[in-house]
């Protein structure tokens, strides 16, 4: 089913779709040609990264899901930027 999700969607040309399309290849973490800004792959993989986030959020709220984070020793800070 995720596939013919993403067929679908490189198939539509809608100003929503490109949107949620920017967004899955955004979540994928892949590089792409500027001629060619969404891949089947791409979006596959921002597909997965997608769901995965709304299960999340589903389940958790912000504020929980950073003190979570804050209550273990990292070597890095998740929330500075700098």
């Amino acid at each position: 089913m995720a596939m013919v999700t993403v067929w679908h969607l490189m198939a539509t040309n809608e100003p929503k779709t490109n949107e949620f399309k920017k967004l899955l290849m955004s979540l994928s973490g892949r590089q792409t040609k500027r001629s060619r800004p969404f891949t089947a792959p791409g979006l596959l993989a921002g597909l997965w990264s997608y769901f995965s986030m709304m299960s999340v959020l589903e389940n958790y709220d912000l504020n929980s899901l950073k003190e979570m984070a804050k209550g273990i020793s990292l070597p890095i800070s998740l929330f500075d930027s700098g």
